[in-house]
């Protein structure tokens, strides 16, 4: 029986009228008077040397108000969360179809577009590298200067070698996966203007203010208390905003024009220029006994960075670590690399790398599973990680680990019993095949490069006697706002009516981290119940005080303290 007021129940969404009648204002939709339009000159090619930037044809179009390129950034003309490597404005050459080269701010997003037009670059072409297995040759156009291996990352542990003597199977397969977009309903968006105090105030959707803060201070040459950013609400993410994307020619536009600025992507020019899922080529080769267990297994993969450095390093080694599945593998070699290529910049995407190996290993499951004549749940459950087992890559699992009691449950549901019967194919429709199949993954939550994985949150008592949470975290559709005011009201022991909240706001919200890796509500919720607990105690000590009463002997309870009936 759940005795809580909100935690576990159903409650209706905080945000679900404003959205339902269409109030709610997204970035997209937000406009100021005397707002000017920003657009962005991309790169038509891959990989060219700018030679030229005659912008002297836009700035003379009546409308508009300033034409910006690299030479107008003011600080670090690069950003990016692990390495600064994606120029705001480039510089030197372009390295994909879609690097921003210039960018303008005008009267009309017509004039704007117009403007685009006007600005003549004068390029060199260079050798492309697309494929990312050429990009690993030496002598293979460079992306950057330093190279195309952004990472490399090798990994073994046993005895391949001699465990190839004991496989009775060896299932041996390359993969490829594709890049995918996310697809979010609103489009990178935002407005940026500068406010009275002389503060750029950023409002684009993110999934962590507070290191837009910092990296765009690099960029604008500002100091970050000079900078807020705000945002929420956000129309979808996905890891896509996880990374800087208008953000920072947003803002450089703002300080150039101090005006309001708005940029707004079509979905074409959002679907060339940002960030998507990395494409990754994967060789596995799987040894197996005729009872099924896996004695060895070696794998080789390459993600087709794109361009630029991004998260692609911390995917590649999340990749790494899941390459194997859930299963016990006591023999493994892993050798990854992630590779620049002149393709489309690919970041951080739901699943983070584990996506594409989950793929590859569990088609080599079902593969061997055909081969040996399996049913491919015992086959999983035969080799399935339990409690106090090391990973394929030396981590040892101290908590409970629930594979095979899922593989049971699946086993005995109905879905699985009636496979058989589900997939007969229609006589009448001969080309609609039907399938019913079972793959497993493990999921991590938080950011997995060690501990304290943090959060935080600010609750503030209002005059009406309710409180305002201030979580760094965003809301983007998954609804963890709602989680935070049922956490708080359940911790406070008041009416949930009593519970505001502000999201996302690098002035007035904690820093809770990245809305990202599953994290928010456990991060930004556990620091809500410990600062409610705090907050409670601040309020008994103080009711103590007025009351002149030991602290003992009040009791809070529906937003009240009042002092306990010893009768």
């Amino acid at each position: 029986m759940n005795d809580s007021n909100y935690i576990g129940k159903e409650i209706p969404r905080i945000d679900a009228l404003e959205k339902a009648t269409g109030e709610i204002k997204y970035m997209s939709d937000i406009s100021f008077p005397g707002m000017l339009y920003g657009k962005i000159l991309r790169a038509k090619y891959p990989h060219a040397k700018i030679l030229n930037i005659d912008i002297s044809k836009a700035k003379a179009l009546k409308g508009v108000v300033v034409v910006v390129t690299h030479e107008d950034v003011p600080g670090t003309n690069g950003f990016g969360i692990v390495i600064p490597d994606q120029p705001v404005l480039c510089s030197d050459k372009v390295r994909y179809i879609g690097d921003a080269v210039a960018a303008v701010a005008a009267e009309t997003e017509q004039i704007a577009e117009e403007a685009i037009k006007l600005i003549n670059v004068e390029y060199e072409l260079l050798p492309v590298v697309d494929d990312p297995v050429e990009a690993l040759e030496k002598d293979a156009p460079k992306v950057h200067e330093s190279g195309n291996v952004h990472l490399h990352t090798e990994i073994s542990r046993g005895d391949v070698e001699n465990a190839f003597k004991e496989a009775d199977l060896i299932v041996e397969n390359t993969y490829y996966t594709g890049r995918q977009e996310h697809v979010f309903l609103e489009t990178e968006s935002g407005v940026a203007y500068v406010d009275s105090d002389g503060t750029l105030v950023m409002l684009a959707g993110s999934q962590y203010p507070q290191r837009d803060q910092l990296q765009l201070a690099r960029c604008l040459a500002l100091n970050p208390r000079k900078i807020r950013v705000i945002s929420y609400p956000v129309g979808g993410a996905f890891g896509g905003k996880d990374e800087l994307t208008i953000q920072p020619i947003l803002g450089l536009l703002a300080l150039k024009t101090r005006k309001p600025i708005k940029i707004a992507l079509s979905r074409e020019e959002s679907i060339i220029s940002y960030w998507k899922r990395h494409p990754f080529i994967l060789h596995y080769k799987t040894g197996v006994k005729r009872d099924g267990t896996i004695v060895f297994q070696e794998v080789k993969f390459i993600e087709d960075k794109g361009a630029y450095s991004s998260l692609g390093g911390p995917i590649l080694n999340l990749a790494v670590e899941h390459a194997c599945g859930p299963y016990r593998v006591s023999n493994v070699h892993i050798d990854a690399y992630a590779v620049f290529t002149n393709n489309g910049i690919a970041g951080a995407f739901r699943g983070f790398g584990v996506p594409q190996v989950t793929f590859a290993m569990e088609t080599q499951m079902d593969i061997i599973s055909e081969k040996l004549g399996i049913d491919p749940i015992e086959l999983r459950r035969k080799n399935a990680l339990r409690s106090g087992d090391l990973t394929p890559i030396g981590n040892k699992l101290t908590t409970s680990v629930g594979t095979v009691q899922v593989l049971d449950e699946i086993e005995k549901s109905s879905l699985w019993q009636r496979r058989k019967e589900l997939t007969e194919p229609d006589p009448d429709k001969p080309w609609i095949k039907k399938g019913v199949g079972v793959a497993l993954t493990y999921q991590g939550t938080g950011l997995g490069v060690g501990l304290p994985d943090y959060g935080g949150s600010l609750i503030e008592m209002n005059e009406d006697g309710g409180f305002t949470v201030k979580v760094g975290t965003v809301d983007y559709g998954q609804g963890i706002g709602t989680s935070y005011v049922q956490i708080v009201a359940e911790a406070m022991r008041c009416p949930i009516e009593k519970v505001r909240l502000i999201l996302g706001d690098s002035y007035l919200t904690a820093d809770s981290g990245p809305t990202s890796a599953s994290r928010g509500v456990y991060t930004g919720g556990k620091a809500s119940i410990i600062a409610a607990e705090k907050m409670v105690n601040i309020l008994k000590n103080k009711a103590a005080i007025l009351l002149n009463v030991p602290v003992e002997n009040l009791e809070y309870k529906d937003g009240y303290i009042f002092v306990k009936d010893n009768s």
